[in-house]
């Protein structure tokens, strides 16, 4: 393969050729200087790591799930930024701030702390990123790095995408929600009036860490909520994974350690699959909107505070997978079925008329809409989402008879 032509240019030109497929690697391992056995038990080390790889060639990251925050340590240590920006909130830094100051001792991070809530993602709190970092004099070899949320991972890395028209960015959810689905895919943004994520980019990540540990410290009311997006996980990738969550309902709730890890390996590694196949949501990532549609609607009419944003998916759950049994697409028997688990989850379930009615207005608002219609998410049986571009007025009228049948 190496014959006929200079051995240096040669070699050059195949690691050229070859970058996207290399880049898509798990690792890598410094061999020089070292033994075999080292080399493999090395190896063998990282193979039982829970990791999963994000293939996007060259922009290809890891999502690691681990306990403690040191492979996210080891992580800055081998690529040497020329400076780190934390971004996190009060509510994190009070929770975890002892551990990762012990932890960054030596890397002595320049942090922003932000107020906790949805509000935060917005024009104003970008601004604040940006001055912070420009007094940094931040350059395009410092990497962003967002502790947090999904409100705190979608601004980090909005901002990073727009400081210097893109710099590094890695993710560390710190919430169930953020784990296994904020933090994963690139997709950044703020709010814009009732819009929710109406301004941003895809820029993806780094690198992202989710130290299981952290989920510990999440508020009761905040980590029901991020198991609704476990649920539609669950629902788009399969019978086996819904079966899982159902028959492990107690150690979920008890926040036991394996079985966390367990339920957010399984969902990262089907989002990557998702993102792998379509970054930019021009087919297979819409999937992931499955119960979005009306929960976001639900999540505007109450002015982004009555509902958390699972607790409104959990209910955009519910009526997608009814709205599909009445357009013929859904089997009968599973809306009831789903709606057992998230009520055994401690997530709602019903919703008022009131509501209902309220939130159809800001179904015009949906990013997916195109003219009259949204491409909208329906689910045939688990693992068998459809997407469907489906007229608003046919959606609108089928919510008006649930909200009268509600009376």
């Amino acid at each position: 393969m190496l014959a006929g032509v200079p051995l240096g240019e040669k070699l050059e030109s195949l690691v050229r050729e070859r970058a996207e497929a290399y880049a898509e690697c798990h690792a890598e391992l410094e061999t020089e200087g070292r033994g075999l056995n080292e080399i493999v038990a090395e190896a063998r080390s990282i193979a039982e790591r829970r990791r999963v790889v994000v293939p996007l060639g060259l922009r290809t990251y890891v999502v690691e799930v681990g306990h403690g925050w040191g492979p996210l340590v080891e992580y800055f240590a081998r690529q040497k930024p020329n400076g780190i920006f934390r971004v996190s909130d009060s509510n994190v830094a009070g929770a975890q701030g002892h551990d990762l100051a012990q932890a960054f001792a030596w890397a002595q991070p320049f942090d922003s702390i932000l107020e906790p809530g949805e509000e935060r993602k917005s024009l104003e709190t970008l601004n604040v990123l940006w001055q912070k970092a420009q007094s940094l004099e931040a350059d395009r070899w410092w990497t962003f790095l967002g502790v947090g949320g999904g409100v705190i991972t979608d601004i980090t890395g909005f901002a990073a995408a727009t400081w210097l028209r893109g710099v590094p960015w890695v993710a560390c959810p710190t919430s169930l929600l953020g784990m296994v689905d904020a933090a994963v895919g690139g997709k950044t943004g703020i709010d814009f009036g009732s819009a929710k994520n109406a301004v941003g980019a895809i820029h993806q990540p780094s690198f992202v860490f989710e130290n299981i540990r952290a989920l510990t410290t999440e508020p009761e009311r905040s980590f029901r909520s991020g198991l609704a997006e476990v649920v539609k996980t669950a629902l788009l990738d399969g019978e086996e994974f819904l079966a899982l969550l159902e028959a492990n309902v107690d150690p979920i709730l008890r926040r036991d350690p394996k079985a966390l890890a367990e339920v957010v390996f399984r969902s990262v590694a089907h989002k990557a699959r998702v993102v792998a196949n379509d970054e930019r949501e021009s087919g297979l990532r819409a999937t992931l909107n499955l119960g979005h549609t009306l929960g976001h609607a639900i999540e505007a009419f109450g002015a982004w505070a009555q509902w958390r944003h699972g607790e409104a998916v959990s209910l955009g759950l519910g009526l997608a997978l009814r709205l599909g049994v009445e357009f013929g697409i859904t089997e009968a028997s599973l809306p009831g079925r789903v709606e057992r688990l998230l009520h055994r989850l401690g997530l709602p379930t019903q919703v008022s008329r009131e509501t209902l009615l309220g939130a159809l207005p800001y179904l015009r608002h949906d990013k997916k809409r195109s003219a009259t219609k949204v491409r909208f998410v329906f689910v045939r049986r688990p693992g068998e989402p459809l997407i469907e571009a489906t007229e608003l007025e046919k959606i609108e009228a089928a919510v008006i008879r649930m909200a009268e049948a509600s009376r």
